[in-house]
């Protein structure tokens, strides 16, 4: 009986690390197929898989799948543009609500960190593999990116934790970085750094020593920002002369020089958008894509505008001050390991869901949620 349950929690790590690695470690067998019902079916697979050996459904989880549901409906039948919240629907049901439901199962602390960096590996190679299809624009640059920091996440875990292979790691760490840099996009890679930044002092104790730490940090960065612009115009004729473009070095080198606003690719025109429509009524919430209805546009690329055009302001305040109390949730956790990767996975997503996406269709962000929320004192 206690060998079941050991396994229990080790397949429930594995399945919420498949679900975060899904769409790139498939990526082989999508393009061979030329469909994604790989996708579907090995996420149905899981669910069985997960309901089958869990055998019951989390009551906090249960509360929530009832209560936005309810919502939901509800957001339908009193808009105009209902197809649209029936899409979303459906999208938050794949991205939201199938995530929260295998977060919400326990699982076996130290699984998960081992899977998320064997996952890693896996992803890394396949990525790798894959550059020809970015520089062709057949792989989109963001998509590339932001699945590189997934492995980033396991590769820097294992480097500070692990004593193994840990040259090996640090020098794939750094590749991933260049990789970013050369063919990704300029918010993963400023993830990747913040990670990396919190790792750094993260592990070290001594105050001046993370004094010391940070000025030389500051420092370097002070004199790459005084060359920066002949730096990266270095790189960009160099790669060109190769044949790469990158869109990356291609947007830092607008904004230096042409000003930041010109190369923020019409972010700073969405938030002006999604400010306008808080302004018209704060307290109003608005639900589900009103923002694409009222502006033709897909989302805000912002948590906070987000959340204030669903749940209006008041609902988006209690809903952080939700997100933070959960996220406090985190010092209960004994197992250094998986706080250490916890802490960087809260980091990746809150970043990147204040430049792109939407919490709505975020899998990791409900994931977050779903392991805070079973987290006790006792943990």
């Amino acid at each position: 009986m206690k060998i079941i349950s050991i396994n229990k929690y080790k397949i429930n790590a594995f399945l919420i690390v498949l679900f975060v690695f899904m769409s790139s470690v498939t990526m082989p067998i999508k393009n061979f197929t030329r469909n994604g019902s790989i996708i579907w079916l090995i996420t149905i697979l899981g669910i069985i898989i997960s309901f089958f050996i869990n055998r019951k459904i989390d009551k906090n989880y249960l509360f929530f799948l009832i209560t936005s549901l309810i919502l939901i409906l509800l957001n339908i039948l009193i808009v105009e543009y209902s197809s649209l919240v029936i899409s979303e629907l459906f999208e938050f049901i794949k991205f939201g609500l199938i995530p929260l439901y295998l977060s919400s199962n326990k699982f076996d602390y130290d699984s998960f960190v081992d899977y998320w960096y064997k996952f890693s590996i896996v992803n890394f190679v396949i990525l790798v593999y894959y550059i020809p299809n970015v520089i062709n624009n057949k792989l989109n640059y963001m998509v590339f990116g932001i699945s590189l920091v997934y492995s980033f996440v396991g590769f820097i875990t294992y480097f500070y934790i692990k004593n193994k292979y840990k040259v090996l790691n640090l020098i794939i760490v750094i590749i991933i970085v260049i990789l970013i840099f050369i063919f990704g996009n300029r918010s993963s890679l400023l993830i990747c750094l913040s990670i990396w930044l919190f790792m750094k002092l993260y592990n070290i104790r001594n105050s001046f020593k993370k004094v010391i730490s940070l000025f030389i940090m500051i420092t370097i960065s002070i004199v790459a920002y005084i060359n920066i612009f002949n730096i990266l115009k270095g790189i960009n004729i160099f790669l060109q002369k190769i044949g790469i473009h990158s869109y990356s070095i291609s947007k830092y080198i607008m904004a230096i020089d042409n000003g930041f606003i010109k190369s923020t690719s019409g972010r700073e025109e969405l938030a002006k958008l999604s400010i306008d429509i808080i302004k018209s009524n704060p307290l109003k919430p608005h639900g589900l894509k009103y923002f694409t209805y009222f502006t033709g546009r897909i989302y805000p690329h912002n948590l906070i505008l987000d959340l204030s055009i669903v749940f209006g302001l008041l609902g988006a305040i209690f809903i952080i001050g939700f997100l933070i109390y959960l996220i406090f949730k985190s010092k209960y956790i004994k197992n250094e390991s998986f706080k250490i990767i916890l802490s960087e996975i809260i980091v990746l997503e809150f970043l990147w869901l204040f430049f792109s996406g939407t919490f709505i269709e975020e899998s990791i962000f409900w994931i977050i949620i779903g392991v805070l929320m079973q987290i006790r004192k006792q943990e």
